[in-house]
Order: C-alpha cells, then sequence, then structure tokens
C-alpha cells in the first residue's frame, strides 16, 4: 500500500504526523515528512509482512519505482518496457543504475537510491500548500498512470500482480479517503 489507508495523515489539532513506514506520497495526504526503508521489502507497509512465511531464502526481485506508472516494477519489466514505451522511464540519474547492457537489474544495494530520488521527485511535484491541491495533483498522476498502463495493456506485455494497473484503483479510493476527512 503507498499509503496507509488506516492512519489518518492530516494535521489534527495543530500536530504533525510523520509516517515511518510508507512509499510514495504521504505528504500529498497531508504528512509532514515521510520515510521508506532501505531493502524494496522495508518500502511500503503490508500485512504480508505479519504472515507466516511459505518459502524462505530468496531476496527480494529487484524493482524501479516508474513516476509515469505510479508503481514499481519488476527490473525485468522495466527493461522490456523502456524499450517499447520510453515514457516509462523517469529520465532521473538514478536510472543509469538500471543498465540495460545487463538487463537492467541494478546493483542490489544501489537499488534504493533510484527509489529515493523518484520518491523526492513525486513528492516534489505533486506537494502543494494546500492539502486539497497536493490531491488534485495525485488524482491527475493517477489518470496519467491509468493511460500510460493502457499503454502496457495495447503493447501486449503483462505485468506481474505486484507491477499491475490494479494500484491506480488503491490509490483513488486513498486519495478519496483523505479528501473526505475519512468518511
Amino acid at each position: 500500500m503507498f499509503i496507509n489507508q488506516h492512519a489518518n495523515c492530516k494535521r489534527v489539532s495543530g500536530s504533525q504526523r510523520l509516517f515511518g513506514h510508507s512509499n510514495a506520497v504521504p505528504r500529498a495526504a497531508g504528512a509532514k515528512a515521510g520515510a521508506l526503508g532501505w531493502w524494496s521489502n522495508l518500502r511500503s507497509f503490508s500485512l504480508d509482512r505479519f504472515a507466516p512465511s511459505v518459502g524462505g531464502g530468496r531476496l527480494p526481485i529487484q524493482r524501479y519505482l516508474s513516476l509515469a506508472l505510479l508503481n514499481r516494477i519488476a527490473f525485468f519489466e522495466f527493461d522490456q518496457l523502456r524499450k517499447l514505451l520510453p515514457a516509462v522511464a523517469n529520465k532521473l540519474p538514478t536510472d543509469s543504475l538500471y543498465d540495460q547492457t545487463v538487463g537492467s537489474e541494478p546493483q542490489r544495494n544501489r537499488e534504493v537510491l533510484q527509489s529515493w530520488e523518484a520518491v523526492k521527485t513525486l513528492n516534489d511535484s505533486l506537494v502543494a500548500d494546500e492539502q486539497s491541491k497536493s490531491l488534485k495533483n495525485c488524482s491527475a498522476a493517477v489518470a496519467k498512470a491509468m493511460t500510460a498502463y493502457e499503454a502496457v495493456q495495447a503493447a501486449s506485455i503483462r505485468l506481474d500482480g505486484k507491477s499491475n494497473r490494479n494500484i491506480c484503483n488503491r490509490w483513488l479510493k486513498a486519495f478519496n479517503y483523505f479528501a473526505t476527512g475519512g468518511t
């Protein structure tokens, strides 16, 4: 979940809310600050972390946070998409960590730099002085992401469950929740 929907990040009674263990746009929902983990399994909240393990020993798949898709896609999906749909790439300096000559797989300890830069860029572009404006910016970004996902589908590229367009509906639901004060 990109926004922890169960937590109300609005400023209440003059207090400030800080978000930890979140991803992408907590500031747009009214938080003073947000944080995300070093490793990919610590960059977003998921109840799956508390479920019994079905396996073990595997490292998480390296991912790329695409601003166009508002989602983290597997490096091999990014490798495929960047060739057919260049708009999926952020065109930020840390994109160079995803070298096409090696299938766009970054060094495991450097992947986080791309996520951090993308989150900062996303927050810089979406967060406004007024929360209502921020939420409108976010909704517009989701509409653009849905258009990008339509291009992915038109190119007959199938993304895995963590990378597909389902995130867009969750985003819209979360933004609506915050825009209406949690009702």
